[in-house]
This record gives structure tokens, C-alpha cells and sequence, in this order.
């Protein structure tokens, strides 16, 4: 996502919207999937599996909401991005934190201190009186995430189903571990592309962090 900067407007209108209000959903959905994936049982995670995916669904609404009525606020502006990180932290570190899951922990790591740069950098914008705004690449990298984290979840219930229902069937063993050999492989495209739209980030609002860094005269 290409990343603008504009004048943070008033806020003249109530958060209490239909996609502030899917966008707050979104969030409280993520701690669910968290306190889901916890239990090493099959039917807690196939109902994580398919929170996140509702989840994914409030994303695609509200944007839509907010685009066919043209309208948007700050509070949506703000909280939209913040809340897509909240979800993929959730996600990622639930099933990272797995047992079943056997997959090294780096790649996450620079995965999560990348978005809290990035929230960081939102945060200090706002301090001057800007917003930053997501475009379109910063709306890939979520996408990239998204599959990701899907597949990291498909993967943690698959190797639960074969550890509690299957544990005897060869063929499903390897095919998981196939499964994880593949989401191995995402996992390091995820961190590179989640890195590189970063350095863009980074590059275009050069200026701000330069600004930040000068002294002000006390009043």
C-alpha cells in the first residue's frame, strides 16, 4: 500500500458506524481466535479457523461499506490498519504457540516488530497533525498475510485432527508434514514481502521522521 499523508481531519462524526463498528468486531474476534487455538482440540480450532476467515470477512465489508457510501472517519481511518495487525498477531502467534506446531519462531518476530514500527511511525504522524493513509501495496502485504496466516491455521488443524483421530494413518502424517514444509516456505515470502513494503513505508515518509527528530522552541 502506497501510504499519503493529509491534515487529520475534525472528527465530526460518531465512531458508532456500521465499519467502525465491524472494525471493533474484528478485534475482538482476534483475542477469540486466540483463547480458540490454546485448547489442543480439533473442534476449538476449526471454530478458530472459521472466526478468522469471518474476521477476513468484516475487512472486505467495512471497505466496501465505506467506499460505495464515500464516506469515511478518522476513527475508521485510524483504527482499520491497526485492527488488520491486531488480527494477524493473534493468528500468527496463537499457532506459533502451539505444540503441535514445530517452525521456527524468527520470522514472526520480525514480522511483529515490523507492524509496531509501522504503528509507531502512524502514531508520531498523528503528533504532528497527519494521518497516514493505506494504499493499494500495503493492501497486498495484508493479503500476503492473510494467506499466510490461513494456511499457518489449516496446518495447526490438520496436525490436530491426525494427533487426535488419526494418529495411526502414514499418509496423513506425511501429508501434514508436507502441508508444513509448504507453509515454511510462505512463512519466509510473508516476512520478506512484510519487510519490503516497510522499507517503502519507510522511504516515503523519509521527511516525517526527519521532522521528528528536530527540536522544538519551548512556548
Amino acid at each position: 500500500m502506497d501510504i499519503e499523508s493529509r491534515r487529520v481531519p475534525s472528527l465530526a462524526r460518531s465512531p458508532r458506524n456500521l465499519p467502525n463498528q465491524l472494525t471493533l468486531g474484528r478485534v475482538i474476534l482476534a483475542f477469540l481466535i486466540l483463547f480458540l487455538t490454546i485448547p489442543s482440540n480439533f473442534w476449538t480450532r476449526l471454530a478458530a479457523c472459521l472466526f478468522f476467515l469471518l474476521a477476513v470477512g468484516t475487512d472486505l465489508l467495512d471497505g466496501l461499506i465505506a467506499r460505495r457510501s464515500d464516506r469515511t472517519s478518522q476513527f475508521g481511518a485510524l483504527t482499520d490498519p491497526i485492527a488488520d495487525k491486531i488480527l494477524i498477531l493473534m493468528a500468527l502467534l496463537a499457532c506459533l504457540g502451539a505444540n503441535e506446531l514445530v517452525l521456527p519462531m524468527w520470522p514472526v518476530t520480525l514480522i511483529v516488530a515490523r507492524e509496531f514500527i509501522m504503528m509507531g511511525i502512524r502514531l508520531l504522524a498523528l503528533t504532528q497533525g497527519r494521518l497516514l493513509t493505506a494504499e493499494r501495496w500495503g493492501k497486498w502485504k495484508m493479503g500476503c498475510q492473510v494467506f499466510g496466516t490461513l494456511l499457518l491455521l489449516l496446518a495447526l488443524l490438520a496436525t490436530t485432527y491426525e494427533i487426535q483421530y488419526a494418529p495411526s494413518e502414514p499418509w496423513l502424517y506425511e501429508a501434514t508434514q508436507q502441508l508444513l514444509d509448504w507453509v515454511w516456505i510462505y512463512l519466509l515470502f510473508m516476512c520478506a514481502v512484510t519487510w519490503a513494503t516497510a522499507l517503502v513505508y519507510l522511504r516515503k515518509n523519509w521527511q516525517l521522521l526527519k521532522q521528528s527528530w528536530i527540536e522544538s522552541p519551548k512556548s
